[in-house]
């Protein structure tokens, strides 16, 4: 039957994706992978002929807003809410020590 998938195939690929899946689990996931494929097939046999590809079934487009440098406060305002400062950066614990 087409779409079968060997049981030491779909372990690959779950070790290939870092996946520690029990026995059960890898059946499951057998059962889940052969069920796309059977679906892969039903959609391989629609007629396309004349149809156009498309990315994207609306015509619609994002407007874009203008990209405007302009001046901005906010980095003060940041800075304040910063629960310790040391100037004009923020102060935070050491986290690399210079001891040897």
């Amino acid at each position: 039957m087409p779409g079968q998938i060997e049981p030491e195939t779909v372990a690959r690929v779950a070790d290939l994706a870092r996946m520690e899946l029990p026995q059960d689990e890898l059946n499951n996931l057998k059962s889940d992978l052969e069920k796309i494929l059977q679906y892969i097939d039903i959609l391989k046999e629609i007629d396309l002929d004349g149809v156009a590809p498309t990315a994207h079934p609306f015509k619609e487009s994002m407007p874009v807003r203008s990209d405007l440098a302009q001046l901005s406060s906010i980095r003060d305002e940041l800075l304040d809410l910063a629960p310790d400062r040391a100037g004009d950066a923020y102060r935070v614990p050491a986290i690399i020590s210079t001891d040897e």
